[in-house]
C-alpha cells in the first residue's frame, strides 16, 4: 500500500512513523512545501500521560523525545505579589525545531521517504525556488501596470507551483 501525508511538520511526521510502525510493508511519502528546517512556533510541551502514551506506542521515539527535553514536575503561579506552587503535574517540553528534528529522524530511520516535490517543483522552476506569498502579491501588482497591458486571457499560476504537480 502506498501512503501519501500531506504535511511534514510533528503531526504528519509522527502518523507517518505509527503508520509504518504498525504496516512496515507500506511505502509512506511525506510531503512537505517548506524546508525541512523551516518551523513555525516557539515550543512544544507533553504532559507525563501523553509520554507514557509515547512509550507504549512508540517507545524509540519516546527515547528520543525524553532524551533531549527538558523536565519539570512544579508549577508555580504568580498573581500579584502571591506566589502559589503546585506540584505532582509532570510536563516535559523542548523547541519546536528539536521535536521536527527528531521526528525527522525518527521518519527516515524508518523507511519513510520525504517528498520528492519540493526538489522537482525546484529543478521544474526557472528560479529554482517555490514561490512564495510575496511572489503573488508581486504578480498582481504588476498586473495592474502598464507593462502588463499585453496580457489578456491568461491564466497566471501563481500556486507556489502545485500545477506542475
Amino acid at each position: 500500500m502506498k501512503v501519501h501525508v500531506i504535511g511534514g511538520g510533528p503531526a504528519g511526521l509522527y502518523f507517518s512513523i505509527l503508520m509504518k510502525k504498525a504496516w512496515p510493508q507500506t511505502r509512506i511519502t511525506v510531503f512537505e512545501r517548506n524546508r525541512p528546517d523551516d518551523t513555525f512556533g516557539f515550543g512544544v510541551v507533553f504532559s507525563d500521560q501523553t509520554l507514557d502514551t509515547f512509550e507504549s506506542y512508540d517507545r524509540e521515539s519516546y527515547r528520543a523525545i525524553i532524551g533531549h527535553f527538558a523536565y519539570w514536575d512544579d508549577i508555580e503561579i504568580h498573581f500579584k505579589d502571591l506566589v502559589q506552587r503546585v506540584g505532582g503535574n509532570g510536563f516535559c517540553g523542548c523547541s519546536r525545531m528539536t521535536l521536527l528534528t527528531l521526528l525527522q529522524q525518527r521518519a527516515q530511520a524508518s523507511g519513510i521517504t520525504p517528498d520528492a516535490a519540493r526538489k522537482q517543483l525546484m529543478e521544474k522552476d526557472g528560479l529554482r525556488r517555490i514561490g512564495q506569498p510575496e511572489d503573488v502579491a508581486e504578480m498582481a501588482l504588476f498586473l495592474c501596470t502598464e507593462r502588463a497591458r499585453h496580457i489578456q486571457g491568461s491564466a497566471i499560476a501563481v500556486d507556489g507551483g502545485a500545477t506542475i504537480l
